[in-house]
């Protein structure tokens, strides 16, 4: 149960740090439009997210 706590944590942290840097430098998000680059995003972050929770999971 502490991992989950951690990971919220970290997420929640890493959401408001994203928020604040983001009002600090006043730089908007910007939109992908509905093309196949979008498409490539999503699947490079699932990919990405994936390797990120096998490893983290391997290591303990």
């Amino acid at each position: 149960m502490g991992i989950a706590w951690i990971i919220i944590i970290f997420i929640s942290f890493s959401l408001f740090i994203d928020k604040f840097l983001r009002k600090w430098f006043g730089v908007g998000k910007k939109k992908l439009a509905e093309t196949s680059g979008k498409n490539v995003d999503r699947w490079g972050r699932a990919i990405i997210a994936s390797i990120y929770l096998c490893t983290f999971m391997s290591l303990h």
